[in-house]
């Protein structure tokens, strides 16, 4: 074998060790987000306090606008299809 062929072979031999530890990983990563979501987030609302600011809220307006506006299109689309 080629040196470039036992390369390709090693990276593409992924263990279970190795998606075991990745998927750990990322299950920590989302347990930590959670966690600062629940610390920040959830007490502040309560207080009554807004999560977004005003541009943030602008452009969720923005997008509830355009999916009233898509959902009767599709409705109708889909009465005539």
């Amino acid at each position: 074998m080629s040196r470039v062929s036992i390369w390709v072979c090693r990276a593409a031999c992924v263990t279970l060790d190795d998606m075991t530890a990745l998927v750990l990983a990322t299950l920590l990563c989302m347990g930590l987000a959670l966690a600062v979501v629940a610390l920040v987030a959830v007490p502040a609302r309560r207080e009554g306090r807004d999560l977004l600011t005003a541009r943030g809220e602008e452009v969720v307006g923005a997008l509830r606008e355009r999916s009233d506006q898509v959902r009767p299109r599709r409705a109708r689309e889909a009465a005539h299809g």
